[in-house]
């Protein structure tokens, strides 16, 4: 498997480039190893159907402008990924690590742990 870039158009106009591998023909995605297990081909589509919103989320997260956006972007995600549980224990927490982010506080907090994490790359 080698790896490719693709070049993908941003709403805003510009143009991101993706690296990501290429799967040779002779690979069965069918094989277990690959997610799909023999699943049906229906149960593929209800699980993508389910899990799609997600695609659009990480899109979000990807294309945003700054550190707190993109944090902001990544509980969206996984609130919706919470909403598709039975429990309700991560719906509390996710919506309460929103609530804090959003206050100034919690965004100074974001911002020094930001700077600590840039300082130590």
């Amino acid at each position: 498997m080698g790896e490719s870039e693709v070049k993908i158009l941003t709403p805003e106009g510009g143009v991101m480039t993706v690296k990501g591998t290429v799967i040779p023909p002779e690979v069965d995605l069918n094989d277990e190893r690959f997610g799909a297990g023999g699943m049906p081909i229906l149960e593929q589509l209800k699980l993508l159907a389910q899990w799609g919103p997600l695609l659009g989320r990480l899109q979000t997260i990807a294309l945003a402008p700054t550190p707190k956006d993109r944090a902001l972007a990544v509980l969206d995600a996984l609130e919706f990924a919470a909403g598709q549980t039975k429990t309700t224990i991560d719906d509390q927490v996710i919506s309460h690590l929103e609530a804090v982010l959003k206050t100034p506080e919690g965004a100074a907090l974001f911002n020094w742990i930001a700077t600590l994490v840039k300082v130590a790359a």
